[in-house]
């Protein structure tokens, strides 16, 4: 009897075994990707985000390596450089070696890459950080070697490229093909004003100055049909703070690389009390029609037309920018 029960027991302690080991091999597959693959890479890239925003660098550092070992595609994530960025930026000295080895690493990554759509579209918004940083250009390194040739590229990355070489003055004949490539595509005022800004730096200022023209005016357009209140408001700005158009402007003809402020983001409102009655929704068409006055004062004052220069700067003044010279790089 004993013996019999001693078998049953043994039978089914193997049945148990058979049937976890059966379990484990269908599930294994499951957590193994979940564990080693895409999933926990993301996973890691999140807490190197976190890590990060603690101040924890090393940390996020380790955590950002961990996560491109699990999964290299982790590289066609926003937030992977987006992250390597940030800790770079956040120390007391950037170092200039170090975004390099970043921007390099990211090159490389992208052109690998089967999703070159998808890589454009990382190589546009990582050059507008390092735009805003003034790295012009390592953003232009980037853009170059990622964007396809320039018959190739769409509008807007050509005329992205165009506005960045016009802020790195460099290149400038090829900003111009590169900006009137973006133009045979469609006549928008943010392509017109880059290439009034290259044959700005290129003392093209007759030329330039028709284009600015237009490109306000098409700015000016787009809000008065998309948000005619606001159109309404900014018209009123100057006359109802009642500025001296006759003003003399601060900057008048110093030299470009003595301005030290940084430039305001476009999708950020001016920070006085004035732009407090513009909505949220309308203050990137604000600040855009901002940076479009701002560089045709610019060029009117190369002209010697300084009374009409004084009129965009006065404006700009009055909706929020006591110095309107921030513009100068955005």
């Amino acid at each position: 009897m004993d013996d019999l029960l001693q078998k049953s027991h043994s039978h089914r302690y193997v049945k148990y075994v058979a049937i976890s080991f059966a379990i484990c091999l269908s599930v294994y597959p499951i957590l193994r990707v979940y564990v080693q693959g895409p999933f926990m890479a993301r996973w890691l890239l999140a807490h190197a985000a976190n890590e990060r925003v603690a101040g924890r660098i090393e940390n996020s550092l380790d955590a950002l390596q961990r996560s491109y070992q699990r999964d290299p595609d982790i590289v066609l994530d926003v937030e992977y450089w987006n992250t390597r960025f940030q800790i770079a930026f956040d120390r007391a000295e950037v170092q200039y070696e170090e975004l390099e080895v970043i921007v390099r690493h990211a090159i490389s990554s992208m052109k690998k890459s089967k999703n070159q759509s998808r890589s454009s579209r990382l190589a546009m918004y990582f050059s507008t950080t390092l735009m805003d940083q003034k790295y012009w250009s390592l953003a232009i390194e980037l853009m170059e070697n990622v964007f396809a040739a320039p018959t190739k590229r769409t509008a807007e990355q050509n005329n992205h490229l165009a506005y960045c070489r016009s802020l790195s003055k460099s290149g400038l004949p090829l900003a111009l093909m590169e900006v009137d490539l973006a133009l045979k595509s469609a006549k928008e005022p943010a392509f017109l004003d880059t290439k009034a800004w290259v044959l700005y730096h290129s003392d093209d200022y007759e030329n330039a100055i028709e284009l600015a023209n237009q490109a306000v005016a098409g700015y000016e357009k787009e809000i008065k049909t998309y948000a005619p209140t606001l159109f309404e408001l900014l018209s009123k700005s100057v006359e109802a703070i009642a500025i001296d158009s006759k003003e003399p402007h601060p900057h008048v003809d110093g030299e470009e690389g003595e301005i030290e402020s940084h430039a305001p983001d476009k999708s950020q409102a001016p920070d006085k009390e004035s732009s407090s009655a513009i909505p949220n929704l309308w203050k990137r068409l604000a600040s855009n029609l901002a940076v479009v006055r701002y560089h045709r004062a610019r060029i009117l004052e190369r002209l010697g037309r300084q009374e009409e220069a004084n009129s965009d700067l006065n404006w700009i003044r009055s909706i929020g920018f006591a110095d309107p010279s921030v513009l100068e790089s955005k």
